[in-house]
């Protein structure tokens, strides 16, 4: 296939298993033709800081920097999506990713993100210094509720993250074709109905 399909996913960072979802589509994009946008989902928006009581209280501490450090970085996400940086936050996402969940040789949980970790992505990634910025600026609070609005939009009042939404102009078959990953793979995307892949 030699055209391109779009596949919004709106994330939030702090979300682990937004992180593996996040490494099987940058892995399966290539051979499927899928040109990956990321979005902004912030838990913080669409919940507040308060953790759903059932959260185990061994993982509260790091949820909830987690969820703060995420939505700081989903400003920054915002601010270099205002200037159609988009290779940049996919390069972000990879390295909050890689220092907040690790790979497969990773024992235990992950510490809680420290307040400095999204400056020092930042100045990993070579961006400047006004991008660091953009995280305690909260004039980007309201891309994030438009990207939200957009979210909700395309998969109802409550969407989870990830939420994956693509590209309207490509019919339902085509969509599940170049999707489908595997045997048994089965996976729930907005398109903007819900499309069940297996």
């Amino acid at each position: 296939m030699t055209d391109s399909l779009r596949v919004s996913i709106y994330i939030d960072p702090s979300c682990p298993w937004t992180w593996i979802t996040a490494a099987w589509l940058r892995e399966v994009a290539p051979q499927r033709g899928l040109m990956l946008r990321w979005r902004s989902l912030s838990l913080v928006q669409r919940d507040g800081t308060e953790l759903p009581s059932s959260m185990p209280e061994q993982i509260r501490a790091l949820a909830s920097a987690a969820r703060i450090q995420s939505h700081r970085l989903l400003r920054v996400f915002e601010a270099l999506h205002a200037q159609s940086r988009e290779e940049s936050i996919g390069e972000l996402y990879q390295m909050w990713g890689e220092r907040l969940f690790g790979g497969p040789a990773r024992t235990g949980p992950p510490e809680p993100p420290a307040p400095e970790l999204v400056a020092e992505l930042v100045a990993a990634a070579g961006l400047p210094d006004e991008f660091a910025a953009a995280a305690d600026d909260e004039s980007w609070d309201a891309a994030l509720s438009d990207s939200l609005d957009a979210a909700r939009k395309a998969c109802g009042p409550h969407p989870l993250t990830p939420a994956l939404v693509l590209d309207d102009e490509s019919s339902p078959q085509h969509r599940r074709a170049r999707l489908r990953c595997g045997p048994g793979t089965r996976y729930a995307c907005c398109s903007p109905s819900p499309v069940s892949l297996s």
